[in-house]
């Protein structure tokens, strides 16, 4: 997705053109997995420092 974002991007300003909605929807779909990823890599911070088990 990333790339993909990347590409679209630099074609834009290429162009002088404003980003696709291709792109947009990239963004979107990208923000909403990385809530999890997020969430993820918290849990395993917390599991370190409380050391709960």
């Amino acid at each position: 997705m990333q790339i993909e974002m990347r590409d679209l991007a630099r074609k834009a300003a290429e162009q002088n053109r404003e980003l696709p909605l291709r792109y947009s929807a990239l963004f979107h779909r990208w923000f909403l997995f990385g809530i999890p990823g997020f969430g993820s890599v918290m849990a395993i911070l917390w599991l370190m420092i409380a050391k709960p088990f």
